[in-house]
């Protein structure tokens, strides 16, 4: 009886475990140039999207994951995994790409940009590109959930010798129904 026991305490256990880590809301963190920035579920969102026209750009589904225009943040941060059409991410390391994919780019990737709003209502905007050094790894994906890290150094999409050094990335997003 006592083993019994045991087990039906284990297995509810294991169970309230894996429910409660399927219910974890969406979150994004990371640090620049060692600054910690963090963003709850009600901050960021995300949609799933068909992009490319296949003739100047490769056909490609883009599940963009992003902080909210409305939340005031120095350094707002937007992700897009890159996959084969209609597919999901998987778990694994990808590369790092520029906006464009080319017809010739690699599927899986992610293209990673920040805006930095700057004081007196100036911005400034950096972003990934081809064989960026730094990694990313989806780390796991579970029903339609994904979850990753990341760091870079990524380069001012606009003036030389400006980099944001991005350390210590993770995510958590729920992968929307693909817009139309």
């Amino acid at each position: 009886m006592k083993k019994m026991t045991q087990l039906l305490a284990l297995a509810a256990t294991v169970l309230m475990t894996a429910y409660a880590s399927a219910q974890a809301p969406a979150y994004m963190k990371y640090e620049v140039n060692g600054k910690p920035v963090s963003f709850n579920v009600d901050e960021v969102n995300s949609y799933n999207s068909l992009e490319g026209d296949g003739v100047d750009e490769k056909k490609h589904t883009s599940n963009h994951f992003y902080v909210q225009t409305l939340v005031e943040t120095e350094f707002k941060l937007s992700i897009a995994i890159n996959t084969a059409p209609r597919t999901l991410p998987v778990a694994g390391k990808i590369p790092y790409v520029e906006i464009i994919l080319p017809v010739d780019g690699a599927l899986p990737s992610v293209y990673l940009s920040i805006d930095r709003y700057l004081p007196d209502d100036k911005m400034s905007f950096y972003s990934s590109k081809s064989m960026n050094p730094g990694n990313f790894q989806i780390t796991k994906v579970e029903g339609d959930w994904v979850e990753g890290t990341f760091d870079l150094v990524m380069p001012n999409s606009y003036e030389e010798n400006d980099n944001l050094t991005i350390t210590n990335g993770s995510f958590r997003f729920k992968i929307e129904k693909e817009m139309e």
